[in-house]
Formats: structure tokens, sequence, C-alpha cells
């Protein structure tokens, strides 16, 4: 057998130029490593503003193909999955947030929560953790803003009624 070594050296990695719009702290053109994703971009960039949606981000690449990335699945379940490499000419572009609730009491991550359209009460109490050993599962009192009238309204459910978990928000 021969003994035999490669050596490689890497001077310098090629920048790529991409476009951030939208609900970005920082929104405007970046020069990033093209080894970059859109989680390092908005990270680059100070991150989403208060208003901006972390479920909905969308990226137009520039051969014109255009997909979505969640947060959340990065965030919360450590899924990169999403988490695509920008190639230059790409725009990430952050919408406003469109389905924003607020969950408290006896869960592990009491929060504001984006929700995306099909999600349920069960997908958020998922989002926040689960409940707490201490959880009263019988009466969940969940207060609700109607636009025509001016007050809110309350209801009451019972999630450990089998058709409660697929409540809408």
């Amino acid at each position: 057998f021969f003994a035999s070594s490669v050596s490689c050296t890497l001077f310098k990695l090629r920048s790529i130029n991409v476009f951030l719009a939208g609900e970005a702290r920082v929104p405007g053109s970046y020069s990033v490593s093209a080894l970059s994703t859109v989680s390092q971009l908005l990270f680059t960039a100070g991150g989403v503003s208060e208003i901006g949606s972390l479920r909905n981000i969308t990226i137009k690449k520039s051969s014109g193909n255009e997909s979505n990335f969640d947060l959340y699945k990065l965030i919360a379940e450590g899924d990169i999955s999403g988490d695509i490499r920008l190639q230059s000419g790409d725009v990430v572009f952050i919408p406003t947030t469109s389905k924003l609730v607020i969950i408290d009491g006896a869960v592990k991550r009491p929060g504001r929560y984006e929700l995306l359209q099909d999600d349920d009460i069960s997908d958020l109490i998922s989002l926040a953790g689960g409940t707490e050993n201490r959880a009263y599962l019988r009466k969940i009192s969940i207060e609700r803003y109607d636009q025509n009238k001016d007050f809110p309204v309350i209801e009451n459910l019972d999630l450990l009624d089998t058709s409660a978990s697929s409540y809408k928000l």
C-alpha cells in the first residue's frame, strides 16, 4: 500500500447577491456567502419585524420557481428541510402575519403564535409545548373579538371531548 495525502486550501468563498423584502428588520440587498440559507440571511438582516410572518416566508428563485419557508419548523422542531440554499438573484419576501393568537395559562410556553390557515386548537397547544400537569382540560376558555360586535365573545371548550381538538381558531 502506498501512503498518500491530499491537501486543499480554500482561499475565499464566492459571494452572491440576494434581496430581502417585506417585513424584515432591515430589508434590502445583501451580499452573502454562496452557501447561505434563508435562516442565515434572516439572521444577517436582524430577523423578522414585529408584524412579519415567520410561517409564510416566500423565496422567489432567480430561475422563476417559488417556495415557502416556515421558520417555526426550524425553531420548534429543528427541521432544516425547508431552509433552502440561496442563489444569486433570489428574492426573499416576508409578508405580514395573518393569523395571530395568544395562549396563556397552564401550557409550557405561553405566548403569541402565528397559525397557518388550517391550524386548530391542538396545533396551537402543540406549538405552546403542550399542557402542564395542572391544566384543567374540561374547561378551556377562548376569548374571541368579533369585529361585528364591540365586545369579546368567550367560548368554553372541553378538550377531553375528541371533537373539540379540531376546533378552528
